[in-house]
């Protein structure tokens, strides 16, 4: 099995190639020519640096939206996000300093400055202790993430199951075909993440 990183608008193609077997993405971003089934639900937490002065104490949209905050764009250079489009509704905006590509990055990013992050909470426990986690303002406390395992047709290719997530967040995958295999890992603009093969 290869783990690689992908790009959502290669996808299909990639899929269509053979070159993807199954992709862990956010449901609005399944091509259409893919099958999709819901795998798991998330939901978004505040990340900042151990200690963060303004991370202490309620954080009020007013203080939320002062923060220098990182985002991830699949591109790494999208600055603006679904999180951006629910701000603007309430007249709001907020600074965002750095875009990255991928969820990986940013907890080393924001665990050595001052910036902070909204971060899927799932992915954060193994950050726990090392950053400061708290709960999401006002009114993004219902924002949340969602992923389905989506997969192509083919005859060769039995239908690929990861399972369900287990009570820590972990993933047990099972695949149809015997033989060497590859795993494309990507974010969504949600954030997601891809098998291929």
């Amino acid at each position: 099995m290869a783990v690689r990183h992908l790009e959502p608008a290669r996808l299909q193609g990639q899929a269509e190639r053979g070159e993807v077997d199954l992709a862990l993405i956010s449901p609005d971003c399944v091509p259409p020519s893919l099958h999709s089934r819901p795998l798991f639900d998330d939901r978004y937490v505040l990340i900042g640096r151990r200690n963060h002065p303004a991370m202490q104490g309620e954080i009020t949209p007013q203080r939320y939206l002062a923060l220098e905050h990182v985002v991830v764009s699949l591109a790494g250079g999208d600055f603006s996000t679904a999180v951006d489009t629910v701000l603007a509704e309430q007249g709001w905006s907020r600074h965002v300093a750095l875009s990255a590509a991928s969820f990986l990055f940013v907890p080393d990013m924001v665990a050595q400055t001052d910036f902070v992050s909204l971060m899927p909470e799932k992915l954060m426990s193994a950050w726990r202790g090392r950053l400061t986690v708290r709960e999401c303002p006002f009114p993004l406390r219902a924002f949340g993430v969602a992923r389905a395992q989506s997969w192509p047709s083919r005859p060769a290719l039995d239908t690929p199951d990861l399972g369900r997530a287990d009570g820590r967040g972990g993933l047990g995958l099972r695949l149809g075909r015997a033989g060497p295999r590859k795993l494309s890992l990507w974010p969504c603009p949600a954030a997601g993440t891809a098998w291929s093969g």
